[in-house]
């Protein structure tokens, strides 16, 4: 930690180990009565969490504590002490035990992380009930500010308390979901532990807490096992037409390949049908033309004799 007091006056610029005054914002907003010895300028990134926290912690549960941590830089000025705050971290921990060692560390990890130029100013326990931020600078640990009763608002571009911002709601939305699952696995174990012949209605009646009734499942599946059914059907519905294809393109094979010995068998019994007419033709021919050829030498001898007349 730092303070004020641990950075000397600024006098000669430029000097090694002297820290530079910084220039007073122009666009200011002045709370509370700010004439004192020490002046508080908080940019607004810092201002809006910190009401944000304060609203939280206003209906928060008794046990439940925070500690916040500022970032900036300070000088002191012709007796005057000047804070600037740009950054804020905050961290749920127990409250009136202190800044100890893990806080130190975790703070430390922030700074590096968000705030790199910047030293810590001061920290404060916030716990459940009403505060106003001046008593929140007032009673800021690590820095003597008792009399202050009032604080300016400046505002500056601050990427850093933006970027710090976006990462601290994401953290707290994934916890608020894990704490959600937590309880409902709390519950379950809970209805689960019930002895027999118990029912949710007398468990009700001994704790005075209302329970939930579950609505029954209906028969009707939920979308992503009807569409899981559904591609299992449509798969073996094409294995099932694939199989019977397969069938008929063999059987279309088996019979192709019959008809076609039956075919070759038959050529060859056409063929040797062919070749036996002819034969026959050529064989039932050669009498025929010898029958016709006796004919004539006999006719021709017939022709020669001498005629008795």
């Amino acid at each position: 930690m730092c303070t004020a007091n641990a950075h000397p006056p600024a006098t000669a610029a430029g000097k090694e180990g002297i820290l530079l005054e910084r220039k007073i914002p122009e666009n200011i907003c002045r709370i509370g009565r700010t004439d004192t010895l020490q002046r508080i300028y908080v940019e607004d990134y810092v201002i809006s969490f910190l009401k944000e926290i304060l609203k939280d912690m206003e209906h928060a549960a008794a046990g439940k504590a925070m500690l916040l941590l500022f970032y900036g830089e300070g000088f002191e000025r012709d007796g005057v002490q000047f804070f600037f705050l740009d950054g804020m971290a905050v961290r749920a921990g127990a409250g009136g035990k202190g800044f100890h060692r893990e806080e130190q560390i975790y703070f430390d990890r922030i700074r590096r992380r968000f705030f790199p130029d910047r030293k810590a100013i001061g920290w404060y326990c916030l716990t459940p009930g009403r505060t106003t931020i001046p008593e929140i600078f007032r009673n800021l640990r690590e820095q003597q500010l008792a009399g202050i009763q009032g604080y300016y608002i400046y505002y500056e571009k601050n990427a850093a308390m933006e970027e710090y911002l976006l990462d601290y709601h994401q953290a707290e939305k994934v916890q608020v979901l894990l704490s959600d699952k937590v309880k409902k696995k709390v519950i379950k174990s809970e209805e689960s532990k019930l002895p027999d012949g118990k029912s949710k209605e007398s468990n009700q009646q001994a704790t005075g807490k209302p329970v939930k009734r579950r609505k029954r499942r209906t028969d009707k599946p939920d979308d992503n096992l009807m569409t899981l059914s559904a591609s299992i059907v449509a798969v073996r519905i094409m294995n099932a037409v694939s199989l019977c294809v397969l069938i008929i393109c063999c059987i279309i094979a088996v019979t192709t390949l019959n008809q076609y010995d039956k075919m070759k068998r038959l050529e060859q019994t056409v063929i040797c049908l062919e070749e036996s007419l002819k034969d026959y033709h050529d064989g039932a021919g050669e009498p025929v033309m010898k029958e016709e050829s006796m004919r004539e030498q006999d006719h021709g001898a017939q022709n020669e004799l001498p005629s008795d007349r």
